[in-house]
């Protein structure tokens, strides 16, 4: 009896070290494997080996863990058995059995060295590393037939399935601990859908550029710019869909002394175009590889529709950024209380989500061509609306609270309760 407690306990070692060995192994991030790999002592250059193999790594623990499991309930009922022989209660042994035997082996051998390894893996790596290594070789045509296993299940059993920006949105909200704040996640967010979203759904629409005309003599210049207040713009001949270049206010500086005959023309740089569906990823791209951060977008018919900065691509990820000469962020939105938001009609629609917190394909569905909030109102409702006309669309209520002439130029946005979702639905209440 003594003899078999003795390898009971050596075996509930042996137990807690393939169940610590794996969560040290496998809780191991990439700056700790960096780390490793920059020390050229053997056993970390052997842990390093047995991470590049991850399915025998497993296979190995799990089928040592299991054979010495299965030895340590067998060596067990036979101990009790022989204790209880004479007191013949087969009751009492299955319950020694099933309760205390299980419940020791769950605590000593599975639960108290997974926490102690999670804390410390790196150490608990190093010291297990051998003993692993040398088990991986004793049972390596077992493990090995474990992973050819598994290999077969996998080619004819496991799917692909791809995963949408619904999936990976879920996945970040429910990923994400309670300490994290709002913006962290919509930069997670926002980094993921940063691929999916085109040109034409960020850029500044035609009617709000702001440029120079090539016909102005220097002194006008001087005033456009001045008054415009911007770094850089474009420079059109007649019309926007003839831009001959950008002009950077920077380089108007050595020559403020010249007079209202000064060429400059002369510092016009190449206007760079692109198409409304390009990516913004591969804008982001261009632009690094072009040295520039402006760029004029065309439609189909290589009209000028509108135009996009790096700021623009940026706050895609990051949200709004402000300087001290941009325009005051209330000038867009008004904040009434927790549920409703005025808006400028001609705000983008992904600015507008941003401010109502919410994705910028929640109204992928509706929104058709339009890319600013008072055109998606015009896309559900069908017609010029009149003030104080209403539409619900999800858990929304949209209310045109000002019209210029049959433009709609403010608009309110309540955030009904999730119970009120619907299709869109229209209801005038002039």
């Amino acid at each position: 009896m003594f003899i078999s407690l003795f390898i009971i306990l050596i075996l509930l070692a042996g137990s807690a070290m393939t169940s610590g060995a794996e969560v040290a192994f496998f809780s191991l991030s990439p700056k700790e494997m960096e780390k490793i790999k920059s020390v050229s002592e053997r056993s970390h250059a052997l842990i390093s080996r047995l991470i590049d193999h991850p399915r025998h790594l497993l296979a190995t623990i799990l089928v040592a863990n299991n054979i010495i499991n299965i030895f340590i309930i067998i060596l067990s009922s036979l101990m009790l058995s022989t204790l209880f022989d004479k007191i013949h209660h087969p009751v009492l042994v299955f319950w020694i059995n099933a309760v205390i035997i299980t419940f020791l082996l769950v605590l000593f051998g599975e639960v108290m060295p997974k926490i102690y390894a999670a804390s410390n893996n790196i150490k608990m790596a190093l010291l297990l590393v051998q003993p692993i290594n040398f088990i991986g070789r004793l049972i390596y045509p077992l493990s090995h037939l474990m992973v050819i296993s598994t290999n077969f299940l996998d080619k004819r059993m496991v799917t692909n399935t791809k995963l949408t920006s619904e999936d990976i949105d879920y996945a970040i909200d429910i990923a994400t601990d309670k300490q994290a704040t709002r913006q962290e996640i919509n930069l997670l967010k926002g980094i993921v859908k940063f691929g999916n979203i085109a040109v034409k759904q960020i850029m500044r629409q035609r009617l709000d550029i702001v440029a120079a005309n090539e016909d102005m003599n220097f002194e006008e210049l001087l005033k456009f710019v001045k008054d415009a207040g911007y770094s850089r713009f474009p420079v059109i001949k007649d019309d926007f869909d003839h831009i001959v270049g950008f002009l950077y206010t920077k380089e108007l500086l050595p020559f403020l002394k010249y007079d209202k005959h000064f060429k400059w023309k002369s510092l016009l740089h190449k206007p760079f175009f692109v198409p409304e569906t390009r990516k913004i990823d591969d804008l982001l791209r261009d632009f690094q590889e072009r040295f520039t951060h402006m760029a004029i977008v065309v439609d189909e018919y290589g009209g000028t529709s509108g135009l996009i900065t790096l700021e623009d691509i940026v706050e895609e990820i990051v949200g709004d950024i402000s300087d001290e000469f941009d325009e005051k962020i209330e000038a867009e939105y008004k904040k009434l209380n927790d549920n409703t938001y005025e808006f400028n009609g001609k705000i983008l629609l992904t600015d507008a989500c941003r401010i109502l917190h919410i994705t910028t394909d929640t109204f992928d569905e509706v929104k058709a061509d339009s890319d600013s909030l008072a055109g998606l109102f015009l896309e559900m409702s069908g017609k010029i609306p009149a003030v104080n006309e209403e539409l619900i669309y999800k858990n929304f209520r949209f209310i045109v609270s000002e019209l210029d002439s049959h433009r709609i130029s403010k608009m309110k946005v309540v955030i009904l309760a999730e119970e009120n979702k619907g299709a869109p639905h229209a209801k005038s209440t002039s």
